[in-house]
C-alpha cells in the first residue's frame, strides 16, 4: 500500500473538454508531485490549499479495498519513465490519468512496490 499525504496546488483545465487536472504536492517529501484527471462531472470538491491523503493498494492484496473519500475509484498501473532524475509513474483510470512523479529514492521504492499492468484501487481522502 502506498500513502502520500499531499497539499492541493491548483484545479486545472485540461487541454480535454470538461477534464480538471488536480495538481498536488507532496507534505512530507520535496521532489514529489501528483496529478490525478477527473471529469469536471464527477465534481471532485478540493481547492487550492487543501490537504488530501491519496491511498493506492494492488486490488489482490490483503488490505481492504474500501475506503471512504471524494475521489476513489480503479487504476492500471501501465507505465514507468526516468526523465530528468524523476521517476514518473503512471495509471490509467478508464481514460484518466494519475501520475506519481518523484525523485530517484523514493521512485525506487516504488518500482518495487508496484506491478506493471497491475490493477490498483486508488483513494483521494480529505484530511485536516
Amino acid at each position: 500500500m502506498i500513502s502520500l499525504r499531499l497539499e492541493v496546488g491548483e484545479v486545472a483545465d485540461s487541454k480535454l473538454p470538461k477534464i480538471k487536472i488536480i495538481n498536488m504536492k507532496s507534505l512530507e517529501n520535496d521532489d514529489l508531485t501528483v496529478s490525478l484527471e477527473t471529469h469536471e462531472r464527477i465534481g471532485v470538491p478540493v481547492n487550492p490549499g487543501d490537504k488530501v491523503m491519496l491511498i493506492l493498494v494492488e486490488k489482490n492484496a490483503s488490505e481492504k479495498n474500501e475506503a471512504d473519500g471524494i475521489y476513489c475509484g480503479n487504476a492500471t498501473f501501465y507505465s514507468v519513465k526516468e526523465k530528468n532524475g524523476k521517476t514518473i509513474f503512471l495509471f490509467s483510470i478508464g481514460g484518466l490519468l494519475l501520475r506519481i512523479e518523484t525523485d530517484g529514492s523514493k521512485g525506487k521504492e516504488y518500482s518495487r512496490l508496484l506491478k506493471m499492468s497491475s490493477e490498483y484501487f486508488f483513494c483521494l481522502q480529505k484530511t485536516t
